[in-house]
């Protein structure tokens, strides 16, 4: 008698498992996850941030940085001021869509994604437009610390209204971040590389920061989306402006 071959669902059923325990953390993750995909229009859009002035001018400033204040500054530092100073100028970008209506935070409470043994976790750092780069850049590595060692309060992880992703340090470049419920937006930072740039006629060795940007489309469209990230861009360009 001839069988039937099983087809590649029963294939997959017949193959052995190793169940794990799924802990609490990761159950939120994936919860937080699919309902931000089931429940918002996303779109993600890229660009790339010629950085070269500002990795060049980073050692100097890092030097001040150590004497003065006992930090380090790092991209991510550099990104997260740029992306506050950007949402003060595109404010739609710190919206969320509830109840058939936009609305519109008047702070910055921005979230830095860290990521976990076991998971990540997003520290908000509340009303971020009013700090300093230095000031920021304690926060987030402050933040960061307490997310690692598992001592984040539940008030430490709330209220965010933008989210910035950084992988570059795993040598990603674009990717797809996912909106941290109920934001309109959130940042996905590459890994910096060099390259080689055209400044004016001159062709020179650059290095450039891949830029991702998911935003929700029932809050705004893709030209205000892209004029908030090319504002992101002009800033890490632009170093100096930053400092300002």
């Amino acid at each position: 008698v001839l069988r039937a071959l099983p087809d590649e669902k029963e294939k997959q059923h017949n193959e052995p498992t190793k169940p794990q325990p799924v802990s609490m953390m990761r159950k939120t993750i994936a919860s937080r996850m699919m309902e931000s995909l089931q429940t918002s229009a996303q779109l993600t859009i890229t660009m790339k941030a010629d950085v070269t002035k500002l990795t060049a001018l980073q050692p100097e400033l890092n030097e001040t940085a150590a004497g003065r204040h006992d930090i380090k500054l790092t991209m991510t530092d550099f990104v997260a001021k740029a992306v506050v100073l950007s949402l003060l100028e595109h404010p739609a970008m710190n919206s969320q869509y509830q109840n058939d209506r936009v609305e519109t935070f008047e702070h910055v409470h921005l979230g830095i994604a860290a990521a976990l043994d076991h998971g990540l976790a997003v520290p908000v750092i509340r009303h971020a437009e009013k700090l300093s780069l230095i000031e920021l850049a304690k926060s987030i590595k402050s933040y960061g610390k307490k997310a690692r060692e598992g001592k984040l309060l539940h008030d430490e992880i709330e209220g965010s209204t933008f989210t910035i992703t950084n992988l570059g340090a795993y040598g990603v470049e674009h990717f797809t971040p996912i909106l941290n419920p109920p934001e309109a937006g959130i940042l996905g930072v590459g890994k910096a590389d060099h390259m080689p740039v055209y400044h004016g006629n001159e062709l020179c060795k650059g290095t450039i920061l891949p830029l991702s940007l998911t935003f929700d489309h029932r809050v705004l469209d893709g030209a205000p989306a892209s004029q908030f990230l090319s504002t992101v861009k002009t800033y890490l360009e632009n170093p100096v402006s930053i400092l300002l």
